[in-house]
């Protein structure tokens, strides 16, 4: 029997605790379940196509069936990459006025509003006198 030092089994959400076979400090997810238990459930990620285990996935997205499923892990991964695409965007259409640097801390100092962002760059293109060409 598991000991009642385990804020887990005292507010009975552990599951080795209520089949009796709870030894403290065994994982991850509950300090007293055991190996086999919660933690070793995985799952396949449909954006990265590697199984994984429970704790690298939200409630919502562990439901979801198979092709459908990611990762926090990709997850992460697709924000990053969605800021990088706006940022090769931005770089696009203020391309010889600007350099990359001043595109980015732009783009941040918006909080990632693009339109914000665009409409801050124009204003920098057009008070350095660039328009658009090469400015400098």
């Amino acid at each position: 029997r598991p000991s009642g030092d385990c804020a887990f089994v005292r507010r009975r959400r552990c599951s080795a605790a209520a089949a009796g076979t709870a030894s403290l400090g065994a994982g991850p997810a509950c300090p007293c379940a055991p190996a086999g238990t919660m933690d070793d459930a995985r799952r396949t990620c449909s954006a990265c196509d590697e199984e994984r285990p429970r704790s690298l996935y939200s409630k919502s997205q562990w439901r979801k069936p198979d092709g459908v499923r990611r990762c926090q892990l990709c997850l992460d991964n697709r924000a990053t990459m969605n800021e990088n695409d706006t940022l090769r965007a931005l770089a696009g259409v203020f391309a010889g006025a600007l350099d990359s640097e001043v595109i980015k801390l732009v783009y941040d100092e918006c909080n990632g509003d693009v339109d914000a962002a665009t409409e801050q760059l124009a204003v920098l293109v057009d008070e350095m006198g660039g328009g658009g060409g090469g400015g400098g």
